[in-house]
């Protein structure tokens, strides 16, 4: 068996997925040697290809947590790339109805909490019975910066600022096997492009693997 090529980088992410994406974009102005391997042959083709592209406005989290402060923080950081980097977005705004006095209930308690949690813009908002008369409701409120985007040109976007930044993209690799080690992993990959594999030998390794996070860290944890 012939050996294996190594390659020794600073940092290795796994996983291209939205998330994989804007942590390497991130960690690219860090480290001088970055790459991100992704097992499919394009950018986010699992998960991050199946979301909803909706900005959510931050109504729903409880007061004080971390999601409620990353949404809100990351709903205006989303809009002011996107407008800078001319991707689409429509800031279109919702409306949550309740139709009956227990529904108005648990509507109000949506209310409240968007207030608690800093999300000032809500209001109560009657003007859909001349709208859309087709609709029987008892409340609504109205969520001005809820959004939508393209949520594909934002990854994409993500990637070039990457690679601009010095990063290496590698498609089609897979992870195969994780050893770690004190001076840091030896990661064992699959390149599906020419079914050969390698080793990528990384001080920083970051698992962002999407469903298969899991595998990947039971690779790292199987000998300990």
């Amino acid at each position: 068996m012939s050996k294996l090529e190594k390659f020794e980088v600073d940092c290795l992410v796994i996983g291209g997925g939205v998330s994989g994406i804007a942590i390497a974009r991130e960690l690219s102005s860090k480290f001088d040697n970055i790459f991100l391997i992704e097992r499919n042959l394009q950018i986010a083709q699992e998960t991050s290809s199946r979301n909803s592209e909706v900005i959510h406005a931050g109504m729903y989290y409880d007061h004080g947590s971390l999601k409620s402060k990353l949404c809100l923080k990351g709903k205006e950081l989303l809009y002011k790339y996107l407008e800078e980097r001319k991707i689409e977005f429509n800031r279109c705004g919702k409306y949550i109805l309740s139709s009956n006095d227990e529904e108005s209930e648990t509507l109000k308690s949506i209310y409240e909490n968007g207030l608690t949690c800093g999300v000032d813009d809500l209001t109560y908002d009657d003007s859909l019975k001349s709208k859309y008369p087709f609709l029987h409701y008892k409340e609504a409120i109205f969520s001005p910066s809820t959004g939508i985007f393209d949520s594909h040109s934002y990854i994409h976007s993500l990637s070039r600022d990457f690679q601009r930044q010095g990063g290496n993209i590698f498609l089609g690799n897979e992870t195969i096997n994780i050893n770690q080690s004190a001076e840091g992993f030896e990661v064992l990959v699959e390149d599906k492009n020419t079914d050969s594999q390698f080793i990528v030998i990384t001080r920083v390794l970051i698992n962002s693997a999407g469903l298969n996070a899991v595998c990947i860290a039971n690779l790292i944890n199987e000998d300990n």
